[in-house]
């Protein structure tokens, strides 16, 4: 059985290219993908909050159904749906979080060198495409998507309904993402609105190892810098090329 870093690098020298989508395709990924009827494309390095973006994008069209393109985790995805001329907002977060929640959501699996990797895999292709894309920072994400939504509005002429955001309306989207992880994984994420306190504390601490890991170990110096720059980069385009709510 192939190793599973090695396999992740293998997917991420495919997926991350404009063909990197038709390749997931023939692997009968079970992700969402670009179809004819697509209207929004969402996307993000994993744990960037893309089952939050989802599920909080459908919780404000309320009974319209809005056909969206997402959790591909693809850079090629993304250069698609710019080449078809379809809104994008992709969801950026700190490299150092994302990378520390996606081992943490792999069960220690996955390498802070891979993980790290594939953040600047996943990333660098998109500098190239930054004036046709919406960013929306994590923190935002959870703080504030209605905006996320009025600047997809703004930028790409779309009317896509907003609601206001509440420590209700949050609920109720947490919900969603547990109905989503019911349908399609058959179980409730660690992640989960159920999720014990002893569970919850013990994947707190987990996580924290796995920051600590990705901040200090010399050995990861040179891809930590990178995915680090790139983040940065990406978040001063607020007042150029790229949309930033912040």
């Amino acid at each position: 059985m192939i190793d599973f870093n090695l396999r992740r690098r293998l997917r991420n020298r495919v997926v991350h290219t404009r063909m990197g989508h038709t390749v997931l395709r023939q692997l009968r990924s079970s992700e969402v993908f670009l179809a004819p009827e697509t209207e929004l494309v969402i996307e993000g390095y994993p744990r960037s909050g893309n089952s939050f973006a989802e599920a909080a994008f459908h919780y404000a069209q309320r009974d319209r159904v809005v056909p969206l393109a997402h959790h591909t985790h693809s850079a090629g995805h993304v250069l698609e749906a710019v080449r078809r001329g379809l809104p994008v907002l992709l969801l950026v977060r700190n490299p150092i979080d994302a990378a520390a929640s996606f081992m943490e959501e792999c069960e220690g699996r996955l390498s802070a060198f891979v993980a790290l990797r594939e953040y600047v895999q996943f990333h660098q292709p998109l500098m190239a495409v930054e004036p046709h894309i919406v960013l929306g920072r994590f923190e935002v994400l959870i703080e504030d998507f209605p905006a996320l939504i009025g600047r997809v509005n703004q930028h790409f002429g779309c009317d896509f309904d907003v609601f206001e955001q509440s420590p209700d309306t949050v609920r109720e989207i947490r919900k969603k993402v547990d109905n989503i992880s019911l349908r399609r994984a058959k179980f409730l994420t660690r992640y989960s609105t159920d999720q014990g306190a002893d569970m919850k504390a013990k994947r707190q601490a987990t996580l924290q190892g796995y920051k600590d890991t990705l901040r200090n170990d010399a050995g990861l110096a040179v891809p930590r810098q990178r995915a680090l720059n790139l983040y940065n980069r990406l978040c001063a385009r607020k007042d150029a090329r790229f949309r930033v709510a912040k």
